[in-house]
């Protein structure tokens, strides 16, 4: 079986927090609203999660720190986000949300990118400078518009259950889920026990997807099904790439239906909830 499935009965969340995820089932929680559990998941052919049939995309983490401490000391103009040694404090409003736990740093790759507004990013020169294999690698991907690019990683702690998306842009995605893809690069975790998840009852349960070696792109539900991951990492050691934008659709199912087929024995739908 290539993921586990973890009830947080017998394996809690870290911090065990549970309860205050399980609050949002409360109509009068400020959260409430925001969790869609209840949609009518439309993503193409039932797939919440999937590996991407890409080339396994090359990037140097210690290259990567480099250049965002450059990038933070102002040696490149460009936007960086003080890791959380530095910067504990909440910087990123919570993923929209109360919670002061769902923080992240970033390296921002876009010099007039917008996390809510629909414009075409344009790159900072240092990213075509010094990182010319991941321009052309997004670039190649099935979008229409990307909005929004960054290296995105996690203190230690993790991150609950949510969705990357703000409430108003995940209504655009409902006919592009799976929408939110991800390059992710790990030199400390074994791809068979990922700390990854997937849950669609506030983590209560959990399915821990598995991406094999060959790729390291994959995408998942934005709409419906949550994510969380139950422990973060340094960028030196774990990061994932975060392109937002407008996907084209007949070329994304093109490159859904390759990679259903190559990694059909990895694929998570909306079955595996059931």
């Amino acid at each position: 079986m290539n993921y586990k499935i973890v009830d947080n009965d017998q394996t809690p969340l870290p911090g065990n927090v549970i309860d205050k995820y399980l609050d949002r089932r409360d109509p009068s929680h400020p959260e409430h609203n925001k969790v869609n559990y209840n949609a009518n998941y439309k993503g193409y052919k039932g797939v919440v999660w999937t590996p991407l049939d890409l080339p396994y995309l090359d990037l140097n983490l210690d290259h990567l720190w480099t250049v965002w401490q450059n990038v933070l000391g102002n040696k490149y103009d460009g936007l960086a986000q003080p890791w959380f040694d530095k910067r504990p404090d909440d910087m990123n409003s919570s993923r929209h949300s109360t919670y002061n736990d769902h923080d992240y740093r970033a390296l921002i790759l876009f010099k007039n990118g917008d996390y809510y507004a629909d414009v075409k990013g344009e790159w900072f020169d240092f990213v075509k400078d010094e990182f010319p294999e991941v321009v052309d690698f997004v670039e190649a991907l099935p979008f229409d518009n990307v909005r929004w690019i960054a290296f995105v990683g996690r203190d230690e702690h993790g991150v609950g259950p949510h969705y990357d998306e703000w409430d108003g842009a995940r209504k655009v995605l409902v006919d592009q889920d799976p929408s939110q893809l991800r390059v992710r690069w790990s030199r400390v975790t074994d791809w068979k026990d990922e700390h990854f998840y997937l849950t669609k009852n506030h983590g209560q349960t959990r399915i821990y997807p598995q991406l094999p070696p060959a790729t390291n792109s994959m995408a998942y539900d934005g709409t419906v099904h949550e994510h969380g991951a139950d422990k973060g990492f340094h960028p030196k050691d774990r990061i994932q790439l975060m392109p937002m934008g407008t996907l084209n659709i007949p070329k994304w199912h093109e490159l859904l239906d390759r990679s259903i087929e190559k990694y059909k024995d990895f694929v998570i739908t909306v079955d595996h909830f059931k």
